[in-house]
């Protein structure tokens, strides 16, 4: 066995899989839509240089956790929600939270 046959798609017989359900990938596509991840931006000032900017944009999923990417230094910061990440960056910044998709 290969690792490949242990993927959730593979029949592991080497041959290509069956054609899913409609049903399912429909469903699929239901729960895509109503669990999707809430998208944020976090912008404001350093506190040391307020000339500075400080901006970034995250995902908060609904199941808990949130990825953060920050736009300058392009790092990427995960959390438990979009307004932890706020009180992180609030220690170096005079920052605000926004919603971008409510």
């Amino acid at each position: 066995m290969t690792s490949s046959d242990d993927h959730p798609s593979s029949n592991g017989h080497g041959h290509a899989p069956a054609t899913p359900d409609p049903e399912l990938i429909n469903e699929l596509a239901a729960i895509a839509h109503e669990d999707r991840p809430r998208l944020f931006a976090i912008y404001g000032t350093y506190r040391t240089n307020p000339e500075a900017p400080v901006l970034g944009w995250g995902l908060e999923f609904p199941t808990g956790g949130t990825l953060y990417r920050s736009a300058y230094d392009r790092t990427i910061h995960s959390a438990d929600s979009a307004e932890r990440v706020l009180e992180v960056h609030s220690l170096i910044g005079n920052v605000q939270l926004a919603w971008l998709d409510t």
